[in-house]
């Protein structure tokens, strides 16, 4: 899942959890370079977390309505608090697709203002 960008000099200077039109490079996680990158600034490492943990949230709500559109998982079958965050969550991407039609965009993953 990591992709990085090196400087002139071949050292690490960013890593990605997806493809990068600077950041081609795909590195297993425990390649020793990422290791040092990541290990050697304990706030960068959580921010690399962080954004890892975004994206991957995406596809696992995108893999839970594939699975329940095949009829392989009901969602009843999930915990309570799980169906509440799904359903809230939808929510929010409706109001976002809605406000993004009416902007003339069609990025419903924009974040919200805060």
């Amino acid at each position: 899942m990591p992709y990085v960008e090196r400087n002139a000099d071949g050292q690490i200077i960013a890593v990605y959890a997806v493809e990068q039109p600077q950041a081609h490079e795909f590195l297993e996680p425990d390649d020793q370079g990422l290791q040092q990158f990541l290990f050697q600034d304990n706030g960068r490492t959580f921010a690399y977390m962080r954004q890892s943990d975004l994206e991957l949230q995406r596809v696992l709500e995108d893999v839970i309505d594939l699975l329940i559109d095949k009829g392989i998982l009901m969602f009843t079958d999930l915990p309570v608090e799980a169906q509440k965050k799904l359903v809230g969550r939808k929510r929010v991407r409706q109001v976002l697709k809605h406000r993004n039609t009416i902007l003339g965009t069609d990025d419903e993953d924009d974040p919200l203002p805060l």
